[in-house]
């Protein structure tokens, strides 16, 4: 009997023939890779979705007959286990329904290359199968189970949290849609997000999550005075600082400093700047993603006295970021995310 780890199926829909075969042709070369199939155009994909059960789905945006939204729908519907990514174009139209998408459950996008050979390409088609692998069941596989509740928050004699942090990553629209949704009108705490993702895709989710939200989300693009119950999220490639002036506290975007954690923004940034403002007084919340980053941040908001809430790992799509946090002993409460908002208020009203 073969050790060697099962493969991951995928299944590519594109309406172009050339970009369908491109795909194919470079995830191919992958030997955990399996393409189980290609469809033309979303009402295929779903038929092909159900014949063969694929672990990932490639899913494009503008097709005809089903577009890539309506078609994400569906999928989600009869295969919720199956992951989807989908293919962006770099235009105004595919950005805004690539966030759509991620917030209504695809778990991650890649954006086409500008042509069909090149460099570009060849980059484009490693970081898909790097995503395919991280996201595909070989990963995940891998992963301790951790679903409860720890529940061991200190007694904070009464103290509410005067501000939110929150980190999140692959998976992260999805996730911070349902947070912030749950969330009850009355809390007025500020509420400041890092989420990986580039310029232009952080302004259109910043929208998107003022929508679907209980309060306006705006994204930071210059120094701010914050606002109780707006929600602040990170502008793609700056990181988010939290400063103290007399009497204000201010919100600065540094473009200049290097990543963190290979992310620019980071979450470490946003979380230790913000210990610095509020001290004891503040509550972190990690969501899924991928890597360490926020971890370094979380201890020193531990040491600070604050509150550390983690997404457990039958919700994250990727058990990374929370998953650090959990294993260094510091999250004081473990989270469905379904749940987070309800835990989040408990501390905060």
């Amino acid at each position: 009997m073969s050790n060697s780890p099962r493969k991951i199926t995928v299944l590519v829909v594109d309406d172009s023939a050339v970009v369908r075969g491109m795909w194919v042709r470079h995830l191919a070369k992958d030997p955990i890779i399996e393409i189980v199939g290609t469809s033309s155009n979303g009402d295929a994909a779903v038929k092909d979705v159900q014949k063969h059960s694929p672990d990932i789905v490639l899913l494009d945006i503008e097709m005809p007959v089903m577009d890539g939204l309506q078609a994400l729908d569906q999928i989600i519907k009869i295969k919720p286990n199956t992951r989807v990514i989908m293919a962006s174009t770099l235009t105004t139209n595919g950005s805004r329904a690539t966030v759509a998408a991620l917030t209504k459950g695809a778990v991650d996008f890649v954006t086409k290359p500008s042509s069909t050979g090149g460099k570009d390409l060849e980059a484009v088609a490693q970081e898909l199968i790097e995503k395919i692998r991280l996201l595909g069941p070989a990963h995940l596989s891998a992963e301790p189970i951790v679903s409860q509740i720890k529940s061991t928050s200190k007694n904070r004699s009464g103290i509410k949290p005067r501000a939110i942090v929150v980190a999140s990553s692959t998976g992260g629209p999805n996730a911070l849609s349902t947070f912030l949704s749950g969330l009850p009108t009355n809390l007025q705490q500020p509420i400041f997000i890092v989420q990986h993702m580039p310029p232009v895709f952080t302004a259109l989710l910043a929208e998107r999550l003022s929508r679907e939200g209980t309060r306006s989300c705006v994204e930071v693009t210059a120094s701010t005075v914050v606002k109780s119950g707006l929600v602040y999220l990170a502008p793609g490639g700056a990181h988010l600082k939290l400063a103290a002036n007399n009497s204000l506290i201010t919100l600065e975007i540094d473009r200049a400093s290097p990543e963190e954690n290979f992310c620019r923004p980071a979450a470490d940034v946003l979380f230790r700047t913000a210990a610095a403002v509020f001290g004891a007084d503040i509550i972190a919340v990690v969501l899924t993603g991928m890597g360490e980053d926020g971890k370094r941040g979380c201890e020193i908001i531990k040491a600070t006295g604050g509150v550390i809430l983690a997404q457990d790992q039958s919700t994250s799509v990727v058990w990374g970021m929370p998953g650090a946090v959990v294993g260094a002993d510091l999250a004081d409460e473990i989270v469905k995310i379904q749940d987070m908002a309800a835990m989040v208020a408990k501390h905060c009203l």
